[in-house]
């Protein structure tokens, strides 16, 4: 049966302190806690499958995920609106959303995000100072608040610089702010003379849209506001950021009319006939007090969103650049969820599971059930996780056992459902740590839009610290025991890097 969790604060406090109490009895309460039960010397999930760590370890069919059903090509013959797309939000800025928060302008920002494949990249852009007839500023707010301003021929300049041959659509999401209609034309100036005939002009940008991605292979899109109706301004943009007037009320609202919505509002607004200010925390979960939506319930924004592209942005108070689960994007069909890229953790980390896809192109077609015929319901499976042990990686350096007590925490994050979490038993790096724990289930999983999450803990009284973690997307998975590799969290001084998980992570039979 799958598990339902307390809060997480709560959640913490109960596993962490019977762990300590038990390892603390078990050694006659010497030293804090770090007499723990040791791990296992031989694994009987190993031996009943007939394998060894050095298999593990070593062999490359054994490494976790599964080329064949992630470096697939991607279907190009949908139109931009069947698509999700790898998003960043307010790409300039470098490190908090603000100068008081340890932010900065930064016009490399655009080429890192490009070349880890993103196309969808934000601008804010206003009035050159002094006013200038041959270029515009990029900043946050205001420039001292920014800690700078970036121009917009550098900011363009390394957007072309960055974007590979042959790409999909690159989206230019901008933010006007400029005062008057010399400062449109002023724009317009500069984004056509940047890009000429890539770009894809308004004037027979509805039926580019509604064709196949295909056929806008190569082209920059530019997505505004012209509120005031600047001839110039307008002819280049393809895509009219337009207000959202509700999914029941789409009339007048073709494929070039797209929206912007503050993900604290996606209760409100997207699944506003629910009555729900938040669907999930920061983290992915849902409170106990939020409903989660089904895909039944989303129906109406699914439908919606196959026919134009919503944009997902991060709440206004999230000056340090924190960051939402885009899932609370994507199972209502948004296209496009915007992450803050300068802000490492799960949110990313999940986008870029699903967006590793595809060669990382930066396109993923929804799943089937949110295009057309549009199924009832979307499929659902079982999701079982093993965790056999942590060893040393192929090739690192021996080391001799850590006292710190060390756990593993498995998460399976899916649209339409709970976070489902679990951890293993306590053991110590390097010595023995076998514990071939069977995880709780997690129930009613939507596999198209589920992750699986391992993070290496050191556990501590007050909680647990983060020491490394991998994230993939389920189906990407092989099934059986494998060998994950950890991302270096740079934490509890330990290189997780220098270790891999033996894990098993098994799918019960999709059911619709």
């Amino acid at each position: 049966e799958a598990v339902a969790h307390p809060p997480r604060w709560i959640a913490s406090s109960l596993v962490a302190l019977p762990r300590w109490m038990g390892n603390c009895f078990a050694s006659g309460g010497a030293g804090v806690g770090y007499a723990a039960a040791e791990g296992k010397s031989e694994s009987a999930t190993l031996s009943e499958a007939g394998l060894t760590v050095d298999d593990l370890r070593h062999a490359p069919e054994y490494a976790a995920l599964n080329s064949e059903a992630i470096d697939t090509e991607l279907d190009t013959t949908q139109p931009l609106a069947h698509y999700l797309i790898s998003s960043s939000h307010n790409t300039y800025m470098k490190g908090g959303q603000f100068t008081f928060t340890g932010g900065d302008v930064d016009h490399t920002m655009y080429a890192t995000v490009i070349e880890g494949g993103c196309r969808c990249v934000e601008i804010d852009v206003y009035d050159a100072t002094p006013a200038s007839s041959d270029d515009c500023e990029v900043y946050h707010g205001n420039e001292t608040l920014s800690g700078g301003s970036l121009s917009l021929r550098t900011v363009m300049a390394t957007i072309a610089g960055a974007l590979p041959a042959n790409h999909l659509p690159l989206i230019i999401n901008c933010e006007n702010h400029l005062d008057g209609e010399a400062g449109g034309d002023t724009f317009a100036k500069v984004v056509r003379s940047q890009w000429g005939e890539k770009l894809l002009l308004a004037e027979g940008a509805a039926a580019a849209l509604t064709g196949p991605l295909e056929e806008l292979r190569g082209r920059v899109l530019i997505r505004m506001k012209n509120k005031d109706a600047w001839p110039q301004l307008g002819a280049i943009i393809a895509l009219q950021n337009s207000t959202f007037r509700g999914c029941d009320n789409p009339a007048g609202y073709g494929p070039c009319n797209t929206s912007s919505i503050s993900e604290d509002k996606l209760g409100k607004k997207l699944f506003r006939e629910l009555g729900e200010d938040s669907i999930r925390d920061s983290h992915g979960e849902a409170d106990d007090d939020d409903k989660l939506i089904s895909p039944a319930e989303a129906a109406a924004a699914i439908k919606y969103n196959a026919e134009r592209v919503t944009r997902v942005y991060p709440r206004a108070l999230a000056v340090r650049s924190q960051n939402y689960s885009p899932l609370k994007a994507w199972e209502g069909g948004c296209g496009v969820a915007a992450l803050n890229w300068q802000a490492a953790g799960e949110p990313m980390d999940v986008n870029g599971a699903l967006f590793a896809r595809h060669r990382s192109c930066g396109y993923v077609l929804k799943p089937q059930y949110q295009l057309p015929p549009f199924a009832p319901a979307a499929p659902t499976c079982t999701v079982r996780v093993t965790v056999v042990g942590v060893v040393a990686a192929a090739g690192a350096t021996p080391k001799p056992p850590v006292r710190k007590l060390f756990f593993v925490r498995a998460r399976v994050l899916s649209a339409h459902a709970h976070a489902f979490e679990a951890d293993s038993p306590a053991f110590r790096l390097g010595n023995a740590p076998f514990v071939d724990a069977v995880l709780p289930a997690a129930a009613g999983v939507t596999p198209m839009l589920s992750f699986v999450r391992f993070e290496l803990r050191q556990d501590t009284l007050a909680g647990s610290t983060l020491v490394g973690s991998c994230t993939h997307w389920l189906p990407g998975i092989k099934q059986g025991v494998r060998r994950f590799a950890f991302v270096d969290k740079s934490a509890a001084n330990i290189d997780a890097a220098e270790y891999v998980l033996l894990a098993s992570v098994a799918l019960d039979v999709v059911k619709a």
